[in-house]
């Protein structure tokens, strides 16, 4: 079963989310944080449409910053 966040909790696990790839970015293979963020971004359900698109987006670009191409 799959939970997503809590509405009136969104603002502070988006927050956390943040801090979290922040401080992390570098500590950790580049596949395994674009992995978190984007399984924990759509857990979070941010956004009302688009969430999967949006944490796809956000993997690749972390994948892309830490050079992993797309080939």
């Amino acid at each position: 079963m799959h939970w997503y966040v809590e509405p009136l909790q969104v603002p502070d696990q988006m927050e956390a989310l943040v801090n979290w790839l922040t401080e992390n970015i570098d500590q950790h293979h580049p596949i395994i944080i674009a992995a978190l963020i984007h399984y924990n971004l759509v857990r979070i359900h941010a956004f009302d449409d688009g969430n999967g698109s949006g944490s796809r987006i956000l993997m690749n670009l972390i994948l892309m910053k830490q050079d992993f191409s797309q080939q």
